[in-house]
């Protein structure tokens, strides 16, 4: 579609999603809230646009193995097109995944960057451009499993032209983020920088768990150290695995 059937196309569409509901436009300029739902996911959105995308754009504060795992083969796809992406994470609560970061550099035709942590980058933004019409996806998910797939999370979708003042002020403020972001390559040694930061908090957040402080307290001092609680286990499990990125 060229661009003088589209912009025709997208007003109607906002007459639908914003005005009313009952006007007739193509359901794919809709604006749309998108959930985890049985009937859709906000990972086969991310997806569906990916496919037919020329270049896209994440914004996102975290960014776990899991997330990158249910996209690896969209993006394996992409990078065999020559389709190019650039994301943007952060170091915000170190909750990014060092194995994500490793997985992510090795397409070719991925830009990976990172916002230090005392810039509490918080965003969760994906652009994706498809000739002259752009969508965005902007609300609740972070690239992981369970913010893509399954839990209760609410996200925005909209499409504009390249000129809609929407998308020129996101462009604005990504471009701004990324100047300001350091690059993540095999030559830069974030990975293992996080992998440090990583262990080091999961291991603070069990040395002073105040479960863990209380047990201290008692004679019981195996069930302590060894986790008898569930939330103690899971404390301990994500550290042992930070070990293995």
């Amino acid at each position: 579609m060229n661009n003088i059937d589209v912009i025709p196309e997208l007003q109607k569409s906002l007459i639908t999603g914003c005005i009313d509901g009952s006007a007739k436009s193509l359901e794919e300029y809709q604006p749309k809230l998108l959930l985890n739902s049985p009937e859709s996911k906000v990972l086969s959105n991310i997806i569906t646009e990916l496919k037919k995308c020329d270049e896209f754009f994440f914004s996102v504060a975290f960014v776990t193995n899991s997330g990158v795992a249910v996209l690896i083969e969209t993006l394996k796809e992409l990078e065999k097109k020559g389709v190019r992406g650039k994301i943007i994470v952060s170091e915000y609560q170190y909750f990014t995944e060092p194995r994500a970061l490793e997985r992510l550099i090795g397409l070719k035709n991925l830009d990976i960057r990172i916002i230090s942590e005392e810039q509490h980058l918080h965003s969760k933004g994906y652009i994706l451009r498809n000739g002259k019409t752009i969508s965005l996806i902007v609300g609740s998910s972070n690239l992981t499993q369970d913010a893509l797939c399954k839990n209760q999370e609410w996200n925005i979708k909209v499409t504009t032209s390249s000129q809609g003042s929407l998308i020129v002020d996101t462009f604005e403020e990504f471009n701004r983020l990324y100047k300001c972001a350091t690059p993540v390559t095999p030559e830069v040694p974030y990975c293992a920088f996080l992998v440090v930061v990583f262990a080091l908090v999961s291991a603070l957040i069990i040395v002073f768990s105040p479960h863990v402080l209380k047990n201290r307290s008692k004679r019981n001092a195996p069930a302590a150290r060894f986790g008898a609680s569930s939330i103690f286990s899971c404390h301990a499990i994500k550290a042992n695995n930070s070990a293995v990125f």
